[in-house]
C-alpha cells in the first residue's frame, strides 16, 4: 500500500522505487518446480557425459585381458600391471588417482591361481569422484611339462645255460607342479616281464598332464653274457713210452676240444694259446739225461661277449733204455704199422661196399614187387573165374521170384568187384613197371607221370557220371510226393517275395497296399486332429485301432478332450 501510494503521488517515479528499509517480507521463497520430463532428460544426458567420460577414461587407463603362464616349478604365477596411465596424467597436468580395488588380492603383483580370476577396481579423483571402472580378466595356464624321472640304465645278466633274461625295471617317478594328476605311459620298448636275448634294448616312457602338457624320457636296457663258454671232449694227460731207435721222439695225436656257449651255441673258436698242435713231432732234448719230458697243452674258447674258458692237459714222453729184444719187436710194429692202408683209402672201401649194398638191396625189392604183383594178379583172375562160374550156374537154375532186395545184393557184389579192379588198376599205373616194360616192348611209348594223373582223373569222371545213371535209374515210387513238396514250398517262398511277381499281379498287389495305408493314415489323422469337418461333434471309438494310435502321438488322450 505504501508504495502504490508513493507511486500514486505527485513525486517523481524514481524516488518511488527507492530502498525502503521498512518493507519486509515474510514467507518460503521456492524456484519454479521443474516439469518432470526436461528433469529425466537432463539426467540422460548428464548419465551419457558421465558414462562418455568413464569409457574414454577406461580405454585410457585400464589394461586389456592377461594371459600368462605359470612360475616355474609352482601352480601360481605372479602377475604385474600399471593400474592406470601416467602418460596420460603427465600430458594432462592432473593429479594421480586413488585406486580402490574391490578385492585385496587381486592387486598387481599378486599371486593368481590356475584358471581366470576377475580383477575390478576403480580410479578416482582427488575429489573422491570416480574416473574410470576397471575390469579385466587374467587368465593363468599350466605350459611347463611335468617332470618324469627315469632310472639309469638296467644291466641283466642272463639265466644259466641260456641267452636270455627276464625284463624288469623302477617305473620312472613323475609330477607335476599344479600336483595334479599325470599319466605315465610306455611309448617304445619291451615290456615289464618279457624275456629278452642278449643285447641293448631302449625303453621310451611319457608323462602327460591334464593340460596336456607332455615330457619324454629315455633309458637303457642291457642284457649281458657273463656265463663262461663250457669246453668239452677235453683231452687227459698221456704218458708215451719212447725208444731210442726214433731218437727218443713221438708224434702223439688227440681231439681237438669242442666248446659250446649259452648265446653262440656251437659257433666258439678255440684256439691253441700254449703247446703244440696234434701231431706234432715231440722229442726228448739230444744230450739229455733227463729220463722224462713233459709239454702243456692249453686250448682256449672265447665268445662274442669275452668270456674264456680253458681246457689243459700234458704230454709226458718217457725214456725207455730197455734190451735189443724189446727194441726189435718195437722196430716190427711200426713196420706193421707203415703197412697199413691210410685212412682215406678205407673211407673209399667203405663208401664203395655201401652203394654196391644198396644196389644189390634195390634189385631184391624189386623182385620181391614183381613177386606180389603177380601173386595179386593171379588171385583176381581166380576170382574172376569163379564169379563168372557162379553167375552161368544161376544163369541156368529156373529163375523163380527174386526180390529188389537180392538185385540190390547182385549189385554190391559186383561193385564191390569192379572197385576191386580199378584199384589193381591204379596200383599197376602207379608202380609203372610192368606196364612201362610191356610197352617197351611193344614199341609204344611209356605214359608220364602227368599223362597217367590225367587218365586217372578221366576214369573217375566216368565212373561218377555212371554211378549217377544209376541212382536216377533207382529212383523210388517217392518221387511224386517229393515232386508236390517242393512245387508247393517253391509256391510259398514267391508268396513272400512279391518283387519276384510278373508285372500283371505285382502292380495291382503293390497298389492295393498303397490304398491300404492311405486310408490308415487318414483315419488316424481324423483321431488326431479336432477337425470334424462340419460333422460337429464326434464321439471318438475308444475300442478302435485308429484311436489307440492316435494316442500314441497325443500327450492328452482323446477321451478326455471329449
Amino acid at each position: 500500500q505504501e508504495l502504490s501510494s508513493s507511486s500514486g503521488g505527485g513525486g517523481g517515479g524514481g524516488d518511488a522505487w527507492q530502498e525502503n528499509r521498512a518493507l519486509k517480507v515474510s514467507g518460503t521463497c521456492s524456484k519454479v518446480k521443474e516439469h518432470d520430463w526436461k528433469r529425466r532428460r537432463r539426467q540422460r544426458a548428464e548419465e551419457r557425459k558421465r558414462r562418455k567420460a568413464m569409457d574414454a577414461a577406461k580405454e585410457q587407463h585400464c589394461p586389456s585381458d592377461m594371459e600368462v603362464s605359470t612360475d616355474a616349478g609352482r601352480s601360481t604365477a605372479v602377475v604385474h600391471w600399471q593400474a592406470f596411465n601416467t602418460a596420460v596424467l603427465n600430458e594432462s597436468g592432473d593429479d594421480e588417482y586413488d585406486i580402490v580395488f574391490s578385492d585385496a588380492s587381486v592387486a598387481p603383483g599378486s599371486e593368481f591361481k590356475l584358471g581366470r580370476t576377475a580383477v575390478t577396481y576403480e580410479l578416482r579423483d582427488k575429489s573422491g569422484a570416480t574416473v574410470a571402472s576397471c575390469d579385466f580378466v587374467i587368465t593363468v595356464r599350466d605350459e611347463q611339462p611335468p617332470d618324469i624321472q627315469c632310472p639309469g640304465d638296467v644291466y641283466l645278466m642272463t639265466q644259466y645255460n641260456s641267452d636270455k633274461a627276464v625284463a624288469n625295471w623302477i617305473e620312472p617317478e613323475v609330477f607335476d607342479n599344479t600336483g595334479g594328476e599325470v599319466t605315465l605311459q610306455q611309448i617304445g620298448g619291451p615290456k615289464q616281464g618279457d624275456t629278452l636275448r642278449v643285447g641293448r634294448y631302449v625303453l621310451s616312457y611319457s608323462a602327460r598332464d591334464r593340460d596336456g602338457n607332455e615330457a619324454v624320457c629315455n633309458f637303457g636296457i642291457y642284457v649281458v653274457d657273463r656265463q663262461s663258454p663250457k669246453l668239452r671232449n677235453c683231452p687227459k694227460s698221456k704218458t708215451i713210452t719212447v725208444y731210442p731207435d726214433q731218437g727218443y721222439a713221438a708224434y702223439p695225436e688227440w681231439d681237438v676240444p669242442q666248446a659250446w656257449d649259452n648265446v653262440d651255441g656251437e659257433n666258439v673258436p678255440v684256439q691253441l694259446v700254449q703247446g703244440v698242435q696234434a701231431g706234432t713231432r715231440l722229442a726228448i732234448p739230444a744230450g739229455s739225461n733227463e729220463r722224462e719230458f713233459v709239454t702243456a697243452i692249453v686250448y682256449e674258447a672265447v665268445d662274442s661277449s669275452n668270456n674264456a674258458a680253458r681246457c689243459s692237459f700234458e704230454i709226458r714222453l718217457v725214456r725207455d733204455d730197455s734190451s735189443e729184444e724189446q727194441t726189435k719187436k718195437h722196430a716190427e710194429n711200426h713196420e706193421k704199422i707203415r703197412e697199413t692202408e691210410t685212412v682215406e683209402q678205407s673211407e673209399e672201401q667203405y663208401q664203395q661196399r655201401l652203394h654196391d649194398t644198396e644196389e644189390k638191396q634195390s634189385e631184391q625189392w624189386a623182385e620181391k614187387a614183381r613177386r606180389l604183383r603177380e601173386e595179386r594178379e593171379a588171385k583176381n583172375k581166380q576170382r574172376k573165374e569163379r564169379n563168372n562160374n557162379s553167375n552161368n550156374k544161376k544163369n541156368r537154375k529156373a529163375s523163380a521170384h527174386r526180390s529188389e532186395t537180392h538185385h540190390q545184393h547182385v549189385r554190391a557184389n559186383t561193385h564191390d568187384l569192379e572197385e576191386s579192379l580199378r584199384m589193381e588198376e591204379e596200383l599197376r599205373l602207379e608202380t609203372n613197371d610192368e606196364v612201362s616194360s610191356s610197352e617197351t616192348a611193344s614199341g609204344k611209348q611209356p605214359l608220364s607221370k602227368t599223362q597217367r594223373r590225367k587218365k586217372r582223373r578221366e576214369d573217375r569222371a566216368k565212373r561218377r557220371k555212371e554211378r549217377d545213371g544209376k541212382r536216377k535209374n533207382n529212383k523210388t515210387s517217392t518221387a511224386p510226393t517229393r515232386s508236390v513238396f517242393r512245387a508247393f514250398g517253391s509256391f510259398l517262398w514267391a508268396l513272400i517275395r512279391p518283387w519276384s511277381w510278373p508285372l500283371y499281379l505285382s502292380i495291382p498287389f503293390f497298389l492295393i497296399c498303397f490304398v491300404c495305408i492311405g486310408v490308415g493314415c487318414y483315419f488316424v489323422y481324423a483321431e488326431v486332429s479336432d477337425n470334424t469337418r462340419g460333422r460337429g461333434r464326434r464321439v471318438p471309438k475308444y475300442n478302435s485301432w485308429s484311436y489307440r494310435l492316435a494316442n500314441m502321438f497325443n500327450s492328452k488322450p482323446s477321451k478326455l478332450r471329449v
